[in-house]
């Protein structure tokens, strides 16, 4: 029989319908299970992920019970869940979005479910049913429930220190470079979120952690928070950096006080510091125009006093460097006037200093006190020195590998450390690939805010 108004035979338009159903229903367990959350009690990992549905987080029923040291009870027939805990019990039945703590009613916004095969539970409500802090870190989507009765905190694995370098937009074929210090032994990682998770880490001597990531032509992110893990024995710690990732874009160029920041307006196309930028000490203001300008066409401020007659002019530039002690904090430019085609020009601009100093006279030098000249090494090349603190040093270690041809063939080893707070850095590099009797190179650079400021060259020869 047809259905005259479709064409349709009844039979087939039921398992249409039906069929129809079942994807919508794949779908909707796709989704859920694509929206992992990872979740810590007291500083130990669930071995099961938790998942996000409709704004809540659900986790396994029976493993949130039984972390939370609550005994937990299933009654098929009515589908509901009871759980006691000293004074407290929960009942909760899945599908209902009411539930009940010592008899008093709740309203779920999301209720138990079943997914999968598995009774799943909302988080947040039994939690804090059970007297817990329950907290979302949303960038790594990850849940921290700690039980305020006991001194949960302290079980998770602490990390001291996280620092990236550089501190700028990123370009492909360039390397981000991340230290962590924290408890010695553990398995490290870090993730770039919404790009790359568990970026492998080595400890490089107890408790300090590096690793690092070469950009590819495919990689594009603009301001991804970066997280690093230290996990030992089931219990983890994270910590979040300071300052966002930027990679194979041009946005976040301004706040790094690059050069290679999108061109301002119609006339101006950068200025330096840029706008909202940090920098460590002021070298310079310098304003770079579209068209032409001309001496004495364009008026310079720095911090509400006019320095145009101490510039410097160019073609397309005006450029200003201090004289007199610059102090530390945020400060104010403002440029104005018309360049050569008759186009106005008016823009003010902030940016902060870190430190006081009379620009171009802040000095920079690097030490290296291991190894000394000459020294004999043996699988680990250790290096340990000081320069500016904060600052990065790049590290080129060379040695030949064998004679080709008459030709002498060179290994080259590149690695990245921070300084700290005090100036001082402390990594070692694996040499156990170098043959015996190999003679070996350091070249170490300095880099403040991107710019070489020093260097240093010492030899070496593996025992």
């Amino acid at each position: 029989m047809l259905n005259k108004q479709y064409g349709m035979p009844f039979k087939s338009l039921a398992v249409a319908v039906m069929a129809l159903c079942l994807l919508i229903s794949m779908g909707l367990k796709a989704s859920a299970a694509g929206s992992d959350v990872t979740v810590y009690v007291d500083g130990n990992k669930l071995a099961q992920s938790g998942l996000m549905l409709n704004g809540a987080t659900l986790v396994p029923m029976r493993a949130i019970f039984e972390a939370l040291g609550a005994e937990v009870k299933w009654d098929g027939a009515t589908r509901t869940v009871t759980a006691n805990k000293e004074s407290t019990e929960i009942r909760l039945t899945l599908g209902q979005a009411n539930a009940y703590v010592n008899g008093e009613l709740k309203t779920l916004s999301t209720p138990a479910a079943s997914i999968d095969g598995a009774t799943m539970v909302p988080l947040r409500f039994i939690g804090e049913a059970l007297g817990a802090e329950v907290k979302w870190e949303g960038a790594s989507k990850t849940v921290r429930v700690n039980r305020k009765e006991g001194a949960s905190t302290a079980q998770a694995i602490k990390i001291d220190e996280l620092v990236v370098s550089p501190r700028r937009a990123l370009r492909t074929d360039e390397t981000l470079t991340v230290q962590m210090r924290g408890e010695k032994g553990c398995k490290a990682v870090f993730d770039i979120v919404g790009l790359k998770n568990g970026i492998p880490m080595h400890e490089d001597s107890e408790g300090v952690y590096s690793g690092s990531l070469t950009i590819l032509k495919d990689m594009k992110i603009s301001d991804a928070v970066l997280i690093g893990r230290l996990s030992k024995d089931g219990k983890e710690g994270s910590k979040e950096a300071s300052s966002t990732v930027t990679i194979n874009s041009r946005s976040a160029s301004r706040r790094s006080g690059t050069s290679s920041q999108e061109k301002i307006n119609d006339v101006i196309d950068s200025v330096h510091p840029a706008d909202k930028a940090e920098v460590r000490a002021l070298k310079n203001i310098k304003v770079n125009f579209i068209n032409n300008i001309g001496k004495g066409s364009v008026r310079l401020f720095f911090d509400n006093k006019e320095v145009t007659g101490s510039c410097t002019y160019a073609d397309k530039s005006i450029s200003f460097t201090p004289t007199d002690k610059v102090a530390a904090g945020k400060h104010q430019a403002k440029v104005s006037g018309t360049d050569n085609e008759g186009k106005k020009i008016d823009y003010s601009w902030e940016f902060t200093t870190k430190n006081s100093s009379v620009a171009g006279t802040e000095s920079h030098s690097i030490t290296l006190t291991v190894p000394s000249e000459n020294e004999k090494i043996g699988a680990s090349l250790h290096l340990v020195g000081t320069t500016t603190p904060g600052a990065t040093v790049k590290f080129e270690i060379v040695h030949k590998l064998s004679i080709i041809g008459g030709l002498g063939v060179k290994d080259v080893k590149r690695l990245e450390v921070i300084a700290n707070s005090d100036g001082q850095f402390d990594t070692q590099v694996n040499m156990s690939d170098v043959t015996s009797g190999a003679a070996i190179t350091v070249n170490g650079e300095v880099y403040v805010d991107g710019t070489k400021v020093a260097s240093i060259t010492r030899n070496a020869v593996r025992e």
